[in-house]
């Protein structure tokens, strides 16, 4: 049984080798890559793996591997292991396409056309050794075996390189969105003591929302509480202008018990216009805005809530409302 699917996945390979691959190298040398070329060669060169690991694991059960001294266990182990090695070099040819030149045609021998030719001629005198015209097995196995362990090295190093380098990228870009957070927080600390409160009172309750740092929002509270028409213009916002943004500022306004109950009923109208708002425009709302507007709201209306516990007002049944819409808008009728 052995013999008859290594013949079969050696056949499939050869066929895989001597014409898609071919044709593939072909183009990338002719520079008529469109983009296509490493999706194309991910696709032949794992569909040629694959067929010659499952070759060499029949060539095993043969006893092809056992000159090696090792148990059965560990060759299949090894030939499995060597060829995803393999595999990872055929890739990291691709790498090189659109660099020509003798280093890059010494890379394809090296790493496209050595290693599944010794492959397959390992497998062939091993399930058919009346094929090997004279040609000794540890004369191919020996050779393999030293593929096989260039390629465990390089492919481990490529592997890691590509790795280092994602895992370095993305810390760089870590790096740089800190020092960009840390940048704009600077330039929202110094521009928030140049706004009036009173005029600018729209863009000073930007700077409230759960976006923005901890110190930026106090300073902009701060700053909005030197104007003592502040309530009132807060409620103003609710009424019918950003009451989006009205509600994040009620969220750490800090307000008195008095101010809480006359802010409390616009509160409540504010979160209730918002859902009739989102449930009048849900059709037109795109999806990912639908879920920004959820997450943001499922956290801010409890917080809005929490911070007006002396308005005499039950916010429950606007926030049940906005909640029920967000979680079954089937019900939504036309």
């Amino acid at each position: 049984m052995a013999r008859i699917i290594g013949t079969i996945c050696l056949a499939l390979a050869a066929l895989v080798y001597l014409v898609p691959v071919q044709v593939l190298l072909l183009e990338l040398a002719r520079k008529r890559d469109d983009g296509g070329g490493a999706f194309a060669g991910i696709l032949l060169f794992g569909a040629l793996w694959v067929l010659l690991a499952i070759a060499l694991c029949c060539a095993v059960a043969e006893g092809g591997f056992d000159r090696l001294g090792m148990a059965r266990v560990w060759q299949y182990l090894l030939v499995v292991f060597a060829s995803l090695c393999f595999l990872v070099l055929a890739l990291a040819r691709l790498e090189f396409a659109r660099h020509p030149g003798k280093a890059v045609r010494l890379l394809t021998v090296a790493f496209v056309h050595v290693p599944p030719l010794l492959s397959m001629l390992l497998v062939v005198i091993t399930l058919y050794p009346r094929f090997a015209f004279g040609v000794a097995h540890t004369a191919v196995l020996l050779p393999w075996a030293v593929c096989a362990a260039g390629a465990v090295l390089l492919g481990a190093g490529f592997l890691g390189c590509r790795l280092v380098g994602a895992g370095g990228g993305q810390l760089a870009g870590l790096v740089h969105r800190a020092g960009h957070k840390r940048e704009v927080r600077a330039q929202n600390l110094a521009s928030i003591p140049t706004l009036d409160p009173k005029r600018d009172f729209s863009e000073l309750i930007r700077f409230t929302d759960e976006w923005n740092s901890d110190e930026v929002r106090a300073a902009a509270i701060a700053r909005l509480r030197t104007d003592g028409g502040f309530v009132a213009a807060l409620i103003a916002e609710l009424d019918g202008g950003q009451a989006g943004q009205a509600l994040a500022t009620l969220e750490i306004a800090g307000l008195a018990p008095d101010e809480q109950q006359r802010v409390g009923p616009h509160a409540r109208r504010a979160i209730e216009r918002i859902t009739q708002n989102a449930r009048r425009e849900w059709r037109h709302i795109p999806k990912d805005r639908r879920q920004r507007m959820r997450s943001a709201f499922k956290r801010l209306l409890p917080a809005v809530q929490r911070a007006l516990p002396a308005a005499n007002v039950d916010l429950q049944p606007a926030i049940a409302a906005f909640d029920d819409l967000f979680d079954h808008p089937e019900r939504i009728t036309p």
